[in-house]
């Protein structure tokens, strides 16, 4: 009855949470070239089920933080002429964590 149930549920947790770390460990794998959103994502995920990795966790925010630092440096070489997707990136940076002076010295 109840045992079997809190049994049960537990393994579910587990799964759930081995399957956030899998997603996580997938989305890193692409490094520098994966894809913001699905990182992101992975990383909302991972954060839900309760993935307790820290290191994997850091590592995560540091690769957002490179490919957002990334894409703000190329859209400025292109002339930064597109001022709402510059902007966008901009926002990016900072929501993921990039340096004020970063953002500034770009």
């Amino acid at each position: 009855g109840a045992i079997e149930g809190a049994i049960q549920g537990e393994a579910e947790e587990e799964l759930r949470r081995r399957r956030a770390r899998a997603a996580l460990e997938e989305a890193l794998a692409a490094g520098a070239e994966a894809d913001p959103g699905a990182l992101e994502a992975a990383m909302e995920g991972a954060a839900e089920c309760g993935v307790d990795d820290a290191p994997l966790l850091e590592r995560a925010r540091a690769t957002l933080r490179r490919i957002r630092a990334a894409a703000l440096s190329s859209e400025l070489a292109s002339g930064g002429r597109d001022v709402p997707a510059l902007e966008v990136c901009i926002d990016e940076a900072r929501a993921s964590g990039v340096s004020e002076g970063a953002i500034q010295e770009a």
